[in-house]
């Protein structure tokens, strides 16, 4: 088992790396979703 203490570093250093990267993956996430939805209305205008 770990200590309270060393669990909380650990803890909060995890938190600081998911942190880190999360306005990096919302961007990436936002450029997808527009690239589907382009893709999709360029289908339905097609269809």
């Amino acid at each position: 088992m770990i200590a309270p203490d060393q669990a909380a570093t650990m803890a909060h250093a995890g938190w600081d790396v998911i942190s880190e990267g999360a306005e990096l993956a919302d961007r990436v996430i936002e450029l997808i979703q527009d690239s589907l939805d382009d893709h999709a209305g360029a289908s339905n205008a097609r269809a």
